[in-house]
């Protein structure tokens, strides 16, 4: 919605037309949620299927504006090579991520991993 000048407003209004930077524009907090979890869902569709061993492994990496993976730390590793493995496999196999509207980049991220 675009608002008219002022001249143009009907008198007597209670308060101005919203303009167009505050019409529709959603809370940041949901922009970095809704950003996290695609990011998330992403990296969760490439963890292999075949990992026969038991763990977690957390992994911290950070994201550039073009989608690229900049740093991964596993921390604490599982104690294992191979799960460790996995989920830095995941994590190259889903990037790069597509860009996120509204967030100031880079983005850094957590992902557990629960191998069962």
């Amino acid at each position: 919605m675009i608002v008219p000048p002022a001249e143009q407003q009907p008198q007597g209004s209670a308060s101005p037309a919203p303009t167009v930077d505050t019409v529709d524009r959603p809370d940041r907090d949901v922009v970095a949620r809704r950003c996290a979890e695609a990011t998330h869902q992403r990296i969760l569709t490439q963890v292999p299927l075949r990992v026969r061993k038991r763990g977690t492994v957390s992994l911290t990496f950070t994201l550039d504006a073009a989608g690229i993976v900049t740093k991964a730390v596993i921390d604490p590793g599982s104690g294992d090579s191979a799960l460790d493995h996995a989920a830095r496999s995941a994590l190259a196999a889903a990037a790069p991520f597509p860009p996120c509207d509204g967030v100031v980049y880079p983005l850094t991220f957590s992902q557990v991993f629960e191998f069962r």
